[in-house]
């Protein structure tokens, strides 16, 4: 191993040359302290605050793929707020607890789409909005990465697609479809991502159009009428 040293003031300027690991900062008391470069072996490094050997405070790590983070350490984890810059493009820039994705952050996608809200232990939870590539957007909650609870599709032009509940990223419950002014398409129940239930649809005046009942795939009763009200066989 080769060292050298310069004292400022009570901090020790040292570079450590060792087998897996390269160090140039500061010292203290015998612990790297205050602000460092760590560089290993396989080409990754670190640079910015040392706590007692750890990374604390603001650092910038660059992995050996070239993926970046810039933000917050606390004890040799991220957490605060930071930026992580992956090797496909995809950007989260937001919240990190213990090291993962904690409290509220966005991230862009390769696709073009992009995550707006809440998570925890590195996962989607929570209330957030996921923007996709054409200007539709869905509002809702989301649970461990899936959709979860009430949501709205909502497209471009700002108008409701639909909107309804979702169990584990399946429909389930009560769901609304809509015309582009707003009026109700169809209304249906779900249970598993199958109807299950009653359904009810509309002409986009407001005219009922059909109602019917369903047991899974299995059409149970129905009816249907015209524009005018008038009850018609259902086609």
């Amino acid at each position: 191993m080769r060292t050298f040293y310069i004292i400022i003031s009570t901090l020790v300027f040292f570079e450590s040359i060792s087998y897996s690991q390269r160090y140039e900062g500061n010292w203290l008391n015998g612990y790297k302290h205050g602000k460092g470069k760590m560089t290993l072996k396989d080409g990754s490094y670190y640079e910015g605050g040392v706590v007692e050997g750890k990374k604390h405070g603001f650092g910038v790590y660059v992995y050996d793929n070239s993926a970046k983070y810039i933000g917050e350490w606390e004890k040799n984890k991220k957490s605060g707020k930071g930026q992580y810059f992956y090797t496909n493009g995809e950007k989260y820039e937001g919240y990190w607890l213990n090291g993962k994705k904690n409290g509220m952050g966005t991230i862009n996608y390769a696709d073009n789409s992009k995550y707006i809200g809440e998570w925890i232990d590195g996962k989607i939870n929570g209330p957030g909005t996921m923007v996709y590539p054409n200007g539709d957007k869905y509002e809702g909650d989301w649970k461990n990465g899936k959709r979860h609870g009430k949501g709205v599709t909502i497209s471009i032009d700002g108008s409701k697609v639909e909107e309804g509940t979702y169990k584990d990223g399946i429909k389930d419950g009560l769901w609304t479809y809509f015309y582009e002014n707003g009026q109700k398409h169809i209304e249906a129940t779900y249970k598993g991502g199958k109807t299950d239930g009653f359904t009810t649809g509309w002409y986009e005046n407001g005219q009922k159009w059909y109602e019917g009942t369903y047991k899974g795939k299995e059409l149970i009763s129905e009816k249907c009428w015209d524009k005018d009200g008038n009850e018609k066989e259902c086609d």
